[in-house]
């Protein structure tokens, strides 16, 4: 399909003694390995080309968008730096402007015309789930690379897996299983789901209710709203009047912010405590301390666990002018992790390329134990953060305390529950609910 209004397209040629300039004068690059290429170095002179197709223009712009592309080219220049490979990189990507159809045109392009041989990002479930069929198809049914940071739903990782897609970021399983875990840790069991009214909503909804029954909790009332609401007033005083304990907000983007500032306006946080079930530092500052002070929610990036994931993030401030999301964080681990098993096995082969990267540990700014499981899910520590009070905050990006970690084993559905026809054909089963329990 060949659209009337093709997308901006962005890209950076990013030869090998170009990016090592570009590197120079940052810092030393954090926790990269160097990779030993295959002898013989089959890929000399040729050009990997990283598509990083997001939302640069909509109302995930900040969780994903042109920082992602500022994030895919760190990685770049940092494996440059550490591996110096004689073959050339290049990153190139568009807004999708979060319709399947726009990403999937851009997708076949790119991989069909352009050299492409993997695409990340991809913001927005509907289009990561298009893009990923699509690439499932090509190169004679063998498929390109997907590198699905941006996008929330587990479909990636069951119903509509593919062999050649890895979820890179996190999934409406592990948002859930996170912050119900983190409440019901501290005595709270009574539940009220607040969710848009769209495919993610709804994920994000019927995967906390799961949760909630399985660990003996509650859910006391539940409502939906437009997409784009902007007036949560009864939604609010209907959550506060049912008297739950927790507060769950199953939206993201601009919709969560308002639904979170009318939590605060409307004093639940006096008594309840609201949760942002997709939020990130972004998100806070767009609200406001004042407005935000208490939310608590799933993190997928921790810039203080070590003193590398600190100095990365503080490099990426400098050229981005904002931290980094989970979306960000993990646009930089999955690229340099694709391009160690690029160089590792000298070559662009979807499969082989695949295999190396499920077979490597991931260790890096991201997580500390990274593993790509056999369904292509990436499990590696969550995080519960809560926002500061005004008091507590000591400057304009000081918003956040990491209350806990939750380990990825905990944070992420079994291997023995997923639906992903891969992994159930190979007769992997245990009894999912009470892994659940857990």
């Amino acid at each position: 399909m060949i659209l009337s209004k093709a997308p901006r397209l962005t890209l950076l040629a990013c030869a090998a003694a170009l990016c090592v300039m570009a590197s120079a004068t940052q810092a030393a690059a954090p926790e990269t390995t160097k990779v030993e290429a295959t002898q013989g170095s089959p890929l000399k002179g040729q050009t990997v080309k990283i598509g990083i197709l997001t939302d640069i223009s909509g109302g995930f712009g900040d969780l994903g968008g042109q920082g992602s592309v500022e994030a895919a080219k760190m990685a770049v220049a940092d494996f440059i730096k550490a591996n110096h490979p004689d073959f050339k990189i290049e990153v190139i990507s568009a807004d999708h402007q979060n319709k399947a159809e726009v990403a999937t045109e851009i997708a076949n392009r790119w991989f069909k015309n352009d050299g492409v041989s993997v695409i990340g990002g991809l913001t927005n479930s509907s289009a990561a789930l298009g893009v990923s069929e699509a690439a499932s198809k090509l190169d004679d049914g063998k498929g390109k690379v997907i590198l699905a940071t941006g996008p929330g739903s587990d479909k990636l990782t069951n119903e509509a897996c593919k062999p050649n897609t890895i979820h890179y970021g996190y999934d409406t399983y592990a948002l859930s299983k996170t912050v119900v875990t983190e409440m019901m840790k501290k005595g709270k069991k009574s539940f009220y789901i607040l969710q848009a009214d769209y495919a993610f909503g709804d994920a994000l909804a019927n995967e906390a209710k799961k949760i909630i029954d399985a660990k003996g909790g509650k859910v006391v009332g539940s409502a939906k709203h437009a997409p784009d609401e902007k007036d949560f007033s009864s939604a609010m005083l209907a959550a506060k009047d049912s008297g739950a304990d927790v507060v769950l907000l199953a939206s993201a983007g601009s919709t969560m912010q308002n639904a979170s500032k009318a939590a605060g306006e409307f004093e639940l946080t006096k008594k309840q405590t609201v949760v942002g079930m997709l939020t990130d530092v972004t998100d806070v500052k767009a609200m406001g301390l004042k407005s935000a002070q208490g939310l608590t929610f799933a993190a997928g990036f921790n810039p203080n666990r070590t003193p590398e994931s600190k100095e990365w993030d503080k490099r990426f401030f400098a050229i981005h002018k904002k931290p980094a999301t989970m979306l960000q964080a993990s646009d930089y681990s999955s690229v340099m992790h694709y391009l160690q098993a690029v160089q590792k096995t000298g070559s662009l082969e979807s499969a082989k390329v695949v295999a190396a990267m499920k077979a490597a540990p991931v260790k890096d700014i991201l997580t500390a134990h990274g593993v790509i499981r056999a369904d292509g899910l990436l499990e590696r520590d969550m995080y519960v953060a809560e926002v500061k009070k005004p008091s507590e905050s000591k400057d304009d990006w000081d918003l956040l305390i990491i209350k806990s970690t939750i380990p990825g084993s905990e944070a992420y559905a079994p291997l023995s529950a997923s639906r992903c026809p891969a992994v159930m054909n190979k007769g992997v089963k245990e009894d999912a609910k009470e892994e659940v329990k857990k």
